[in-house]
């Protein structure tokens, strides 16, 4: 049973899951970001775009979610170099 749970734990982490309690991995503030590199900034801002352009949401949560997705790109602009895209619609 041990070694279940410990695979549990590893896929959990890997895929980016959470617990309930736990605090969310993504990036929430301007120093969260910049602990990020590339590769990771990248990836976040990826499964933002997901949230923003593809799943099925509320009008209130679709504008939250592009909200984060362009606070992500402004981040990654910054620190980072590379262009953000031209979305910014709020």
């Amino acid at each position: 049973m041990d070694s279940l749970n410990r695979q549990t734990r590893e896929t959990r982490d890997r895929i980016g899951i959470e617990w309930m309690g736990e605090r969310s991995r993504a990036p929430q503030t301007e120093k969260d970001a910049e602990k990020l590199g590339l590769k990771e900034l990248n990836g976040w801002i990826s499964i933002a775009e997901f949230r923003a352009t593809k799943l099925k949401l509320s009008a209130s949560l679709k504008k939250s979610a592009m909200k984060r997705l362009v606070w992500l790109e402004e981040q990654r602009e910054k620190l980072h170099g590379v262009p953000a895209s031209k979305r910014r619609r709020f």
